[in-house]
């Protein structure tokens, strides 16, 4: 077979099944790849929500597997299935984020949170992923970014949790000092943009070409048809480092792909009775350090349920982020 009919081929079998959100190094140069659709697979799990509609529904909504493009460069590096979700993370020789690049991407992002009121989210076209060299960025040149609304009392996080369908224990303290700070109903790091929000991008483009600006953005509303919520805790310690630890429920069966740097590294751990997956980011954008740590893995009594324990803090080592994840157990 031809190189062409086999970028072809593996193209189709991709866009047939991948589906993205945020999350492994996911939500930007570790996530800044993700890409997919969602796609109904056996029957519906009983009190779970089971769609037919193929939305995009990334965390940063960049199609990676446009027009066949990525599969030659690009390399398997880890995958995790059990229950309703499977993840997997891949990495990509071309993919690289210039250093003016990044800090354009972090002012915009800036100026438009700034301009939110709390609770809102927008989406945003940003002239110069469109103009970068990068062909994913150049398809998709949308991103997501909000103004949370922050839970600041345990108790009602907690409350909020199990409405949700969430059983997994939260302590108001981590075992390596790190003490609750808030709750958000969003992921660590990133964010959505919504099936709708993809349609705004020609008007996004024309807006900012006729205004002479470099960036363009619309308030955005929650999709009420995502197949995967995510909640956020924060903890802190004294000298303002930070744990996140976020919980993705999936509403249905999904599959989760991710593309990072070459970069990246990745590690398998013992978590006690649990095998966890580390994955490090030096080059990760958005985090102020440029710097992404994570543990993750898929909770035990719960199939529907991942949870990731992350940090973009300098301070933290990888054995202070794993005790802090064992904790949780």
């Amino acid at each position: 077979m031809s190189i062409e009919n086999k970028l072809k081929q593996e193209y189709q079998t991709a866009s047939d099944s991948v589906q993205c959100p945020p999350s492994m190094d996911v939500y930007m140069t570790a996530m800044l790849a993700s890409q997919g659709t969602k796609w109904r697979e056996g029957k519906p799990v009983k009190g779970k929500r089971v769609f037919t509609a193929r939305k995009m529904v990334a965390a940063v909504c960049i199609a990676a597997v446009l027009s066949g493009f990525g599969y030659a460069t690009q390399k398997f590096l880890f995958a995790t299935d059990s229950g309703m979700v499977r993840s997997e993370v891949w990495t990509d020789t071309s993919f690289h984020l210039p250093e003016a690049l990044k800090s354009d991407i972090h002012t915009t992002l800036s100026s438009v949170q700034g301009q939110l009121n709390e609770g809102q989210s927008a989406v945003i076209y940003i002239a110069s992923l469109e103009n970068a060299k990068i062909p994913m960025l150049k398809q998709h040149p949308l991103l997501s970014t909000s103004k949370p609304i922050k839970v600041a009392q345990m108790e009602e996080w907690k409350q909020l949790l199990i409405a949700a369908d969430i059983a997994h224990t939260l302590p108001l303290q981590l075992e390596v000092g790190f003490t609750f700070d808030y709750g958000k109903k969003e992921p660590a790091f990133g964010g959505d943009v919504s099936s709708d929000s993809l349609q705004l991008l020609e008007v996004l483009q024309k807006e900012a070409k006729d205004q002479g600006k470099p960036y363009a953005w619309r308030i955005q509303e929650s999709d009420p048809n995502r197949p995967m919520d995510s909640y956020t805790t924060t903890y802190s310690n004294s000298t303002n480092d930070h744990i996140y630890v976020q919980i993705d429920h999936a509403l249905e069966k999904v599959k989760i792909k991710s593309v990072s740097p070459e970069t990246i590294a990745h590690e398998q751990v013992q978590m006690n009775d649990v095998e966890a997956n580390y994955v490090e980011n030096d080059q990760y954008l958005f985090s102020d350090t440029g710097l992404y740590k994570e543990v993750s893995w898929m909770a035990e009594d719960d199939e529907s349920v991942m949870i990731r324990v992350s940090t973009d803090s300098l301070n933290i080592t990888k054995e202070q982020l794993i005790q802090a994840a064992e904790s949780l157990k």
